[in-house]
């Protein structure tokens, strides 16, 4: 929402007490609408974003066409790693990398190539996750698999 407090230390710390971190999973439209419908979130919650240089998003199964925008598992990756420390937040953008190799591995090679190329041409670096493709198909696919 345009009234949302940046995610900060200061700002937790403002708070004074314990933070519940409540993320609806859907498109942002979906989102949008699950805070307009349910009431409770209009009244007792305090909506909250990602500070805008935090993070260029490394999700490649679909294309993120605003700036700053990540998917769900990215966005309480971040999130956590502000309330809880950069260790969880690794632990999350590790499973998150796992998710998009396992399913770009379902993928065929034309597809991944396809990407590589969407990000040159719209001027994104495809972030960490081509660097870590190889890395992370050795860690947890078996030897020799093939989607």
């Amino acid at each position: 929402t345009p009234d949302a407090q940046p995610l900060t230390h200061e700002f937790i710390q403002k708070l004074k007490k314990p933070v519940t971190l409540i993320v609806p999973d859907g498109t942002w439209r979906q989102a949008a609408k699950v805070f307009r419908r349910e009431r409770v979130l209009k009244e007792q919650t305090i909506p909250v974003s990602l500070p805008p240089e935090a993070v260029e998003s490394d999700y490649l199964l679909r294309r993120m066409d605003k700036p700053g925008a990540l998917c769900t598992l990215e966005a309480i990756a971040h999130a956590m790693g502000i309330l809880e420390g950069e260790d969880i937040k690794q632990d999350l953008l590790e499973l998150f990398n796992l998710v998009n190799l396992r399913t770009l591995a379902t993928r065929s090679p034309d597809w991944i190539e396809a990407m590589k190329e969407w990000a040159k041409k719209a001027g994104r670096s495809p972030g960490k996750t081509w660097a870590s493709v190889a890395e992370l198909r050795e860690k947890y696919l078996p030897k020799g698999y093939r989607p």
